[in-house]
């Protein structure tokens, strides 16, 4: 109710100096400069043109901001000689991981599909892991004192996820080998 509400109430936006609800008033502040190509309204999209956006991800997002971890990453890239911003590809790198995982090239390949103006290339994406790696630990650490400080953390069960164990090869030799060396453990360890 509360929601509905608060997008029903109109005010006087003081910058703009106009009467507009919540969510025009944010919806300027966000993405002003796009209303001026308005008068243009006859644009029409081109066959097969994908024009979905995911909403669902601004929770996520608003999380990613109460940690703090774009300011971490704007502080560590601040002496780097970047032309692309870290801060941005960690954005677009976590969304794709919790809402839709795949490799990094898909991430980059689905980025349009976000409001987030992600203005960098695959190549760009590529090159930050180099960054991400060299302040891997203390990200972590980062991180894990937010966690704390902002929503506590209960360690009485902890889970560990090994799903993501799987490996590749273009050998199915291997994989014989393999089950024959697990095999040959099972039968050589001792039973009590």
């Amino acid at each position: 109710r509360w929601h509905v509400e608060s997008v029903e109430h109109h005010a006087t936006d003081p910058a703009c100096g106009r009467l507009l609800n919540a969510f025009d008033l944010v919806r300027i502040h966000r993405f002003g400069e796009l209303d001026e190509d308005a008068d243009n309204m006859d644009e029409k999209l081109s066959p097969g043109t994908d024009n979905r956006k995911n909403f669902g991800y601004a929770a996520i997002l608003k999380i990613y901001h109460e940690l703090g971890l774009g300011v971490f990453l704007k502080n560590k890239s601040r002496h780097e000689n970047f032309e692309y911003n870290t801060n941005s590809i960690m954005i677009m790198l976590v969304i794709s991981r919790l809402l839709s995982p795949g490799s990094k090239k898909k991430a980059f390949e689905e980025k349009d599909q976000y409001f987030e103006r992600f203005n960098f290339s695959l190549a760009d994406v590529y090159r930050s892991l180099s960054h991400f790696s060299k302040i891997a630990t203390e990200f972590q650490r980062y991180l894990n004192s937010q966690i704390n400080e902002k929503y506590g953390r209960n360690t009485k069960t902890i889970y560990y996820d090994v799903t993501n164990f799987y490996f590749e090869t273009d050998e199915a030799v291997y994989w014989k080998h393999v089950r024959y060396m697990c095999h040959l453990r099972i039968t050589l360890m001792p039973t009590f």
